[in-house]
């Protein structure tokens, strides 16, 4: 049997533990009411000899329905409101859903903002995030958040960007709409901003500036939680800039991997 042929095994051992999805999460100190909620999640399977295939796909600009979370009071296990996720898989053989193979991890950002309950009262809270799939429902470790209403600069600017969103348009679909003034994208750009990663992914997506000319210390404004994609985005502007190296370490091995995972699909 070929080293692919058992990649592509369920369980290494059939008589051992049942496989699941392994969650990790990571949230921002403080979320804003009426702004985006991103987490960034973290999927891999366990055992680590396990494949898990037809599990929902997460991405930015969807839950794939198969993300939720859990609200709990900030000293108690009181929880005071949550989401638990139903995904629909699609069975279509264009729409194979996530597989996530021995040893492979998935991490993307994921905003919980348009399913978060309106009548949260603004406080501190733990905040977990739940993943659903065929393998079973999975909880993330509660990590305190703070979440508060808009200070008056804040609601300024919802009441500006809102008209700029189309009826039931999410934040990440902002993000990549179409700007009238594309000049006034780049910035300057504050990690205090309930906006600074949309705000900065607009920018490079749809502003004016050539990719080549643009300074990538900006991602420096970034939180934390953002740091893989400011990774991602710094080789970006490296390959406009025709800097080889950093696009080899970053974007190649994406590449590579992309590759990889459609060759293994046409050998079924």
């Amino acid at each position: 049997m070929s080293d692919d042929e058992q990649d592509d095994s369920d369980v290494d051992d059939p008589g051992g533990p049942l496989p699941r999805v392994v969650l990790g999460a990571a949230f921002l100190e403080s979320y804003v009411r009426g702004f985006p909620m991103h987490a960034a999640i973290v999927l891999r399977a366990d055992p680590p000899g396990a494949t898990l295939r037809l599990l929902p796909h997460p991405t930015l600009l969807s839950t794939a329905d198969a993300v939720g979370f859990v609200v709990r009071e900030a000293a108690r296990e009181h929880i005071v409101a949550e989401l638990r996720p139903r995904p629909v898989i699609a069975m279509d053989p264009g729409s194979p859903g996530l597989t996530l193979r021995p040893g492979e991890v998935y991490r993307t950002l994921v905003d919980l903002g348009p399913r978060w309950p309106r009548d949260l009262a603004m406080g501190r809270y733990r905040l977990s995030v739940v993943f659903t799939s065929g393998f079973g429902e999975e909880e993330s470790e509660p990590r305190p958040i703070v979440f508060r209403d808009p200070t008056t600069e804040e609601r300024r600017t919802l009441d500006t960007l809102s008209k700029e969103l189309p009826r039931g348009a999410t934040w990440s679909a902002w993000a990549r709409a179409k700007a009238a003034e594309p000049q006034a994208l780049r910035g300057p750009f504050s990690p205090a901003d309930p906006l600074v990663y949309l705000r900065v992914l607009r920018w490079l997506l749809k502003g004016d500036d050539d990719l080549a000319d643009i300074d990538p210390s900006m991602l420096d404004a970034l939180p934390r939680i953002y740091a893989p994609e400011a990774d991602v985005l710094r080789a970006e502007l490296a390959r406009a800039r025709g800097d080889l190296p950093p696009m080899d370490s970053e974007l190649q091995r994406e590449n590579e991997a992309r590759r990889e995972r459609k060759s293994r699909a046409m050998r079924g």
